[in-house]
C-alpha cells in the first residue's frame, strides 16, 4: 500500500500524484487548417472540439449510412499509436449502430460481409487511413447490400 501524503496540490490521498487524474495520459489533438494533427492540451483541445469540423467522410449506402470522423482523442489509450480517427456503419432508419447487444439486422449484414462482427467502429491512427478505411467499407456495402 502506497502511503499517505499530504501537500500543497491540493490532492490528498494514496494514490502517487501521477495517478490522480487518468485523462492526464490520454493525448488531446486537433487538425490544423491544413488536416495535419497537431497534440494540445485538454484546454485547447475543448475549445477546438467544440467548433470544429471533425467530418473526414459520410456517404449513404442503401438503407445505410458511413460515417468517418476524427476524434481528437487518442482512443488507443496510451496503448500504442495513437487511434485519432473512427469509422461507423449506421442503419438510418433506427440510427442504431453494430455497437448494440441485440443481434440486430445490421450486425447479421457486418458479420456476412466483414466475416466477423464489425463491433462498434473501425479506428485509424491517420487521416489517409481512416480514408481509405471509409471507402473500403463503403465499397463492400455497394458490392454486398444494394
Amino acid at each position: 500500500m502506497k502511503e499517505y501524503k499530504a501537500d500543497n496540490s491540493g490532492y490528498d490521498g494514496f494514490l502517487d500524484k501521477e495517478d490522480v487524474d487518468p485523462l492526464s495520459r490520454v493525448g488531446y489533438y486537433i487538425l490544423d487548417a491544413d488536416r495535419n494533427i497537431v497534440e494540445k492540451s485538454l484546454i485547447d483541445w475543448a475549445l477546438w472540439f467544440e467548433i470544429s469540423d471533425r467530418k473526414v467522410a459520410f456517404t449513404e449506402v442503401g438503407k445505410f449510412d458511413v460515417s468517418t470522423v476524427f476524434l481528437g482523442i487518442d482512443h488507443s489509450f496510451d496503448n500504442g499509436i495513437p487511434l485519432l480517427f473512427e469509422t461507423m456503419v449506421f442503419d438510418r432508419k433506427t440510427m442504431k449502430s453494430a455497437q448494440f447487444d441485440e443481434l440486430s439486422e445490421l450486425q447479421i449484414d457486418m458479420r456476412r460481409l466483414f466475416g466477423f462482427d464489425f463491433g462498434c467502429c473501425r479506428r485509424y491512427a491517420t487521416l489517409s487511413g481512416a480514408e481509405e478505411g471509409h471507402w473500403n467499407i463503403v465499397r463492400i456495402l455497394q458490392a454486398n447490400i444494394l
